[in-house]
């Protein structure tokens, strides 16, 4: 349900009555983040639960890094995990214990409608769907992200565009939020 709609979830808890999909993106949040700096996973995981702190604070400080960086890297690893031809020297950019695009295959094909039609959550191979745009002026459909959740936006460049202008602006015109982080991940 999470990467359904990554912009209207949150892995930091529920935005809707009725919202469980925090425990799944908030498990895929703190695998990337053990995947990715700590050398001993029980202590991690054993520092995480036996604490005072909870939500952002606590993973700062099992981790040593501030949120406005773990956010957009596990965004980007979520997005482009195993794609297809992406090639990147940033290992942040991965999930290493799991192969997302093939779990979620295999999910669709075993219990979903991959292959037969099936009543079942797993109707895509892939559920991250990007919002699609093409270069030049554009706007998109967001009024609001949820904090800790995001947006996957793919910008089609054409071989004729030179240069490509991204400015930020809230709906209407307004400034952003504080909070708003862009995170750019440039395909080839």
């Amino acid at each position: 349900q999470f990467l359904d709609a990554p912009a209207a979830r949150s892995p930091l808890g529920p935005t809707a009555p009725g919202d469980f999909s925090y425990y799944g993106s908030g498990w895929s949040l703190t695998r990337w983040l053990a995947d990715q700096d700590v050398a001993d996973e029980a202590v991690f995981f054993t520092a995480l639960s036996e604490n005072r702190q909870f939500g952002i604070a606590n993973l700062e400080a099992r981790t040593g890094r501030a949120w406005d960086a773990i956010l957009p890297e596990w965004s980007l690893a979520v997005a482009s995990d195993d794609l297809a031809g992406l090639t990147t020297e940033s290992a942040r950019l991965r999930f290493p214990s799991f192969d997302l695009r093939s779990v979620y295959q295999g999910l669709c094909d075993a219990m979903g409608s991959c292959i037969a039609p099936a009543e079942s959550p797993f109707t895509r191979a892939w559920p991250v769907r990007p919002v699609t745009v093409a270069s030049g002026g554009f706007a998109l459909p967001f009024a609001a992200i949820e904090p800790g959740g995001f947006a996957v936006i793919e910008l089609e460049v054409s071989p004729a565009t030179v240069r490509q202008v991204i400015e930020l602006r809230g709906a209407g015109g307004a400034p952003l939020p504080p909070g708003a982080r862009l995170a750019i991940l440039r395909l080839q």
